[in-house]
């Protein structure tokens, strides 16, 4: 039995940074074939800088996402006794700080978790993010019961994009972590239209996303809570680029 919480890595730093070692280690192997030895002998030693590459940011990438979940819990008034729900929990890595937060209400976190897709390609990016980056119900339960909120946090599995499986105005809370920019654009407004429906009357949005990224950008919800009526703020990170924490609350 494990005796220390696992929350994974975010999928694309990890990748990004491994194309980087791996792209020195190919140009410097190449450049001691073709012009001297000397670069042959700079790539045999990209393998130990990874292993001090990928060190370092983990321990950087933890200190960030603590400061990160202090900074959406700060956004919003916990009484202690809310019904919060986390869309897209993964780990559980920011339901189980907020279940902290809330000892005498509930946190539910909800992920399509394993749920099998019907392609290979589909099935093969989820295998590494469920097995590799421990975005898994077992986990997040392991991860509740070590961080002891098993009692008032759970995990259901259910695909966001198709409905939130609750009725309406049933959460004082819905909260995300950079969830909502990896949901098609196709299916966007219907996952954002269920938030507003499971939302209670003065509820509250707590979302970690990105400003923009490709054809993702965070004025496209900002405009959709705003049209419904909602009181939005976009906070930008200091600390972490074209990152920010939007707030938003039902009036």
């Amino acid at each position: 039995m494990k005796n220390e919480s696992m929350y994974g890595y975010p999928f694309s730093s990890v990748l990004y940074r491994i194309f980087i070692l791996f792209t020195l280690f190919i140009v410097s192997l190449l450049l001691g074939v073709v012009v001297t030895p000397l670069f042959f002998i700079l790539s045999l030693l990209v393998f130990p800088t990874s292993f001090y590459v990928l060190i370092s940011f983990k321990n950087k990438f933890l200190e960030i996402r603590r400061k990160i979940i202090n900074d959406m819990i700060e956004q919003v008034e916990l009484q202690g006794d809310e019904k919060i729900l986390d869309l897209g929990t993964g780990s559980g890595y920011a339901a189980i700080p907020f279940a902290k937060k809330v000892r005498k209400g509930v946190v539910i976190g909800i992920d399509k978790f394993d749920l099998k897709h019907k392609t290979y390609y589909q099935n093969f990016r989820d295998k590494i993010k469920i097995n590799f980056f421990g975005n898994s119900m077992k986990n997040a339960k392991s991860n509740a019961s070590l961080e002891e909120v098993q009692n008032n946090v759970s995990f259901i599995k259910s695909d966001l994009t198709k409905s939130i499986p609750f009725i309406d105005q049933s959460f004082d809370v819905i909260l995300s972590s950079q969830l909502l920019y990896c949901i098609s654009s196709n299916h966007l407004n219907g996952v954002l239209y269920e938030i507003d429906r499971v939302l209670s009357e003065s509820g509250s949005l707590i979302l970690f996303e990105s400003l923009s990224f490709m054809n993702w950008n965070i004025k496209d919800v900002q405009n959709f809570f705003e049209k419904k009526g909602y009181n939005i703020s976009i906070i930008p990170l200091e600390y972490l680029k074209n990152k920010c924490i939007l707030v938003g609350r039902k009036s």
